[in-house]
């Protein structure tokens, strides 16, 4: 697979996720409980008590002191860190009925603290403070359910959790239900509703708030608005603002671009530990662009070593995008020793975070025999479909490479990678349906009688002869025609350049029975006398999502004309098959 160095993919998931991190700290301002005080109120009561004090208090049954010493040996605060030490301090304050306490206990487990994570009894635990009205377990377990994390995610429990916390004023929790209105997740999208929530929170001066507000104005095209929010969240200490006032500089959204601005901005953010920023930069140390106007343009050098540095601080914090970068330091060799091994568990390990860079990657690192797939999810063919990867997908279906040739499935994925306009022009030929015509006027509704006619170059990366027959036989039947999808039904059921499948046969011979077809009516009683219960069950979904796709295609190719790739009468190498 090619890698495109200008691709920063990464920072477009990084502000979503840093949302989702500040969720987890333990802050909380207000709570129905007057004993319950928050991590940042205990530490300003108790920053001039010596922590032996604080310690006394706590084994005569303080259960705020308890609380407070679980969070210091838990996170190495004012003491060397000791988590089991710690948690038993929650544990106990939780005995004493200091419901927070349990709080910090999720968090411990969901975080692996003990050395694993474990989200059952994280979200036990939240719950058990959620349940009892403590707004910040509300809030992550909102997050839980927004995200499916541990739980089947569901955005109305999301909503109803993070509802919960906001009527108590939590910040995070407004955000996020101006997110979900933003986004449209389990609510119809509604900026309106979206920046009302946002501004309950800007009008605090919160730097979340603020930020938000930003990138819903930036969404919305006002891009000098955004800017002078950022700027606000910025002077408040955010360096997920200062980043976006990087963008903001470096790409001229709202301001005039200024690249040594912006470079000033993301440097600032960087030493604030961000790890977003951190990658960016050393995107920048690695990648270089012209700078300067006119005879005055230079391309700096590369600064690799630069790169390393801060690709390395963003993967020590598990951060997606800095796993991935520094993992080709080391499968390429730069700046570093050439360590396939350590390059490919990077690159795993942004994989399994869903970044889709890395899960080409390392898709292409199995084919190329860089590493073994853990399981039959990380075969080469399962990772290029997992992103969507389809011209990709339909050659390696069309060829049977890492796979078994299966021109049927190669013929889906060569249509999709088409009508998405993505697939390469020396891969994509020229396909055409002619509908037929009545007094020299188009019948489109006449699919008995439609012609699909495919053009290709002459290339030695096309499509097979037998794929391109395959994907003319799928054409028509997603135009509606039932011999071509009882043809396809027979290559399923035989065998023919594809696996032999009964329940894709089933399929396909049903999809030409609703058509009309008595030939695919009688197979179907015939497959029907040798299926299993299970394989009936999952031809029936396999129908319902053949049944979907094909009329989005026929859907598609309608509305584009009968058209699909360029007008083959602007390229005089193209033939037909």
């Amino acid at each position: 697979m090619k890698r495109d160095a200008k691709k920063i993919l990464f920072w477009l998931a990084g502000i979503a996720l840093l949302v989702a991190l500040t969720a987890t700290t333990p802050a909380q301002t207000s709570f129905p409980n007057t004993n319950w005080l928050s991590l940042a109120e205990l530490t300003n009561k108790w920053a001039a008590t010596p922590l032996e004090k604080i310690a006394q208090a706590a084994e005569q049954g303080d259960a705020q002191a308890e609380h407070y010493l679980g969070y210091c040996h838990v996170e190495g605060f004012r003491t060397n860190q000791n988590v089991t030490e710690g948690v038993a301090w929650y544990q106990r304050a939780l005995q004493h009925g200091y419901v927070p306490a349990a709080n910090n206990l999720g968090l411990v487990y969901q975080r692996g603290l003990l050395g694993s994570n474990d989200l059952g009894q994280a979200i036990y635990f939240y719950s058990y403070a959620a349940e009892r009205g403590f707004a910040q377990a509300q809030a992550n377990l909102g997050i839980l359910y927004r995200d499916g994390t541990g739980v089947q995610r569901d955005p109305a429990a999301a909503m109803k959790w993070f509802r919960r916390a906001a009527e108590q004023g939590h910040s995070i929790a407004m955000v996020e239900i101006g997110r979900l209105y933003r986004f449209g997740v389990g609510v119809d999208t509604n900026f309106a509703e979206a920046e009302n929530w946002f501004q309950k929170v800007a009008a605090k001066d919160d730097p979340l708030g603020l930020l938000n507000l930003g990138l819903l104005y930036e969404q919305q095209e006002r891009s000098g608005r955004a800017v002078a929010l950022y700027q606000r969240a910025a002077d408040n200490g955010s360096s997920d603002a200062m980043a976006q006032l990087y963008l903001c500089y470096w790409e001229g959204r709202g301001v005039t671009t200024d690249r040594a601005k912006a470079m000033e901005w993301l440097t600032k953010a960087a030493a604030t530990d961000n790890p977003f920023a951190e990658c960016l930069l050393g995107y920048r140390c690695e990648y270089t662009e012209w700078e300067g106007n006119g005879a005055s343009r230079r391309l700096p050098p590369p600064n690799l070593i630069g790169a390393l540095k801060w690709y390395r601080r963003a993967a020590e914090k598990n951060w997606a995008g800095g796993q991935y970068h520094l993992g080709l330091l080391y499968l390429d060799g730069k700046v570093v020793e050439r360590d396939e091994a350590r390059g490919l568990e990077l690159v795993r390990a942004a994989a399994d975070q869903g970044l889709h860079d890395a899960i080409e990657e390392l898709a292409g690192l199995y084919a190329r025999g860089i590493g073994e797939p853990r399981s039959e999810m990380e075969r080469p063919i399962r990772l290029f479909e997992r992103t969507g990867s389809a011209e990709e997908v339909s050659f390696r279906y069309d060829y049977g490479l890492g796979t078994g040739r299966d021109v049927v499935s190669a013929a889906q994925w060569h249509c999709r990678a088409v009508l998405r306009g993505n697939y390469p022009e020396s891969l994509v030929g020229k396909i055409y349906f002619e509908p037929p015509k009545r007094n020299g006027v188009s019948i489109v509704n006449a699919p008995d009688r439609q012609e699909v006619t495919i053009y290709k170059p002459s290339t030695s990366e096309n499509p097979s002869d037998e794929t391109l027959r395959a994907l003319s036989l799928y054409l028509k039947a997603a135009l509606g025609d039932a011999a071509s999808a009882l043809q396809i039904g027979n290559i399923c059921l035989t065998g023919q350049n594809a696996p032999k499948s009964m329940t894709n046969a089933w399929a396909w011979f049903n999809m030409a029975a609703r058509k009309g077809s008595t030939e695919a009516a009688g197979k179907i009683a015939g497959l029907e006398s040798q299926m299993s219960a299970e394989a009936m069950k999952s031809a029936r979904q396999q129908f319902s999502n053949l049944n979907a796709e094909l009329n989005r295609v026929g859907d598609s190719v309608r509305s584009m004309g009968g058209r699909l790739g360029a007008d083959a009468q602007n390229n005089s190498n193209v033939s037909p098959p």
